[in-house]
């Protein structure tokens, strides 16, 4: 079971979201599935350093830094909100689980 973190202060502004998924993760080497997200990723952070996908699917940076792509089966997905005058918590489950 893979765990994947990621906040969303941009998506709902100052006080933000956690958001935690679980799910079975499995590394994606294919260049077709790489090209397209290193594309728009590159669009978006254009000052970020030049990178390349080798042939093996790792995405290396001109500075010599490493990425994997991996994709996630999602399971279940838990969400913490902070809130001006507190907290929040709520959870999904996607597919059997």
């Amino acid at each position: 079971m893979g765990v994947v973190l990621g906040g969303l202060e941009a998506v709902v502004g100052e006080h933000g979201v956690d958001i935690v998924v679980e799910g079975e993760t499995v590394r994606r080497t294919d260049r077709e599935a790489l090209w397209p997200i290193s594309e728009v990723f590159h669009r978006k952070y254009p000052d970020v350093v030049e990178h390349e996908v080798d042939d093996d699917g790792t995405v290396r940076s001109s500075e010599g830094g490493e990425a994997v792509l991996l994709r996630v089966a999602l399971a279940k997905a838990l969400g913490f909100g902070r809130v001006e005058d507190g907290f929040s918590q709520t959870s999904w489950r996607f597919g059997d689980g």
